[in-house]
């Protein structure tokens, strides 16, 4: 018998150490085998996107994304998106005044 339990996977587009496209097939085979998926692909080299969420900084988005995640297939928490979209794209910055703080969802 085989265990379906849901897996979070975090990458940046620029990673090297864990390809994107490695991650993104990863992805693919979990959710063929009937895995509950969530994918996020971030800005930046190797582990750029969680540095804030290490560092303790307020508003990281992927620590946010983890800990709505977390909630929802840990506590039971109803968090609106997590399985209606199961991929977000941080898209690439435009501005040089502070980071971009959203994420586009798609299936």
């Amino acid at each position: 018998a085989s265990r379906h339990v849901p897996v979070f996977i975090s990458n940046n587009f620029e990673d090297r150490l864990f390809r994107p496209e490695m991650a993104a097939t990863y992805r693919q085979a979990l959710e063929g085998a009937g895995v509950n998926t969530f994918f996020m692909l971030n800005q930046g080299i190797h582990a750029w996107a969680e540095m804030g969420g290490l560092a303790d900084m307020p508003h990281n988005a992927v620590f946010d994304k983890v800990l709505a995640w977390l909630d929802c297939h840990l506590k039971g928490i109803a968090s609106p998106g997590l399985r209606a979209t199961p991929v977000a794209l941080q898209p690439r910055q435009l501005s040089l005044t502070g980071p971009v703080r959203k994420h586009i969802f798609f299936d």
